[in-house]
């Protein structure tokens, strides 16, 4: 998920790409309150805070499920905002190369970290 921030009446807003499940994106507003003037660093702040709300009410992997099923997830998640071909593309890679690979080793998200890359 984006966001960016937008002012409107010298008051700092808070705008979310959203995207609904036939993938049209829709813009959120957000009002935070703050004026523009003196209020940047906190307005920032706040659209930080608002994105990590909004990813984890939407989180569709947890820390022990496999990593190529996560792949597979966010494979899914991504179809309806990239083009056609693309996603083709997308497909083909994780079902000959990653997933193969991955589900082969039986590594979770929580074993993925720099010391694994380090092992491959």
């Amino acid at each position: 998920m984006t966001g960016s921030l937008q002012t409107k009446n010298d008051k700092f807003y808070i705008v979310l790409n959203i995207y609904d499940k036939t993938g049209k994106r829709k813009n959120k507003w957000l009002s935070t309150n703050l004026e523009v003037k003196g209020n940047k660093k906190r307005a920032e702040k706040l659209l930080r805070d608002k994105l990590t709300e909004y990813e984890k009410r939407e989180k569709l992997v947890h820390s022990d499920m496999t990593f190529a099923d996560a792949v597979r997830a966010w494979l899914r998640g991504c179809e309806i905002r990239i083009d056609k071909v693309t996603y083709q593309g997308y497909a083909e890679t994780v079902k000959r190369h990653i997933a193969p690979y991955f589900d082969s080793l039986g590594v979770t998200l929580i074993d993925v970290d720099r010391k694994f890359y380090r092992h491959i």
